[in-house]
């Protein structure tokens, strides 16, 4: 029963990475760090007048497009 587990546990874990590494291959337009931006392309985005609305707070820009 506990080498059954094992195996179970091990073709989880397999079918789990492979669900992470599709959907990692998958989104290629999808930034890796979430909805950060450089500073430059803030910038950018602020002359363009694409910037809604923005928040400093230290060293931390957040904002809405």
């Amino acid at each position: 029963m506990n080498s059954n587990f094992q195996k179970f546990a091990i073709w989880i874990a397999i079918l789990l990475m492979a669900a992470a590494v599709f959907n990692f291959v998958n989104n290629p337009e999808q930034d890796r760090r979430g909805n950060e931006i450089t500073y430059s392309e803030f910038l950018t985005q602020v002359d363009e007048g694409k910037i809604k609305e923005a928040t400093i707070a230290g060293n931390r820009i957040s904002g809405v497009l």
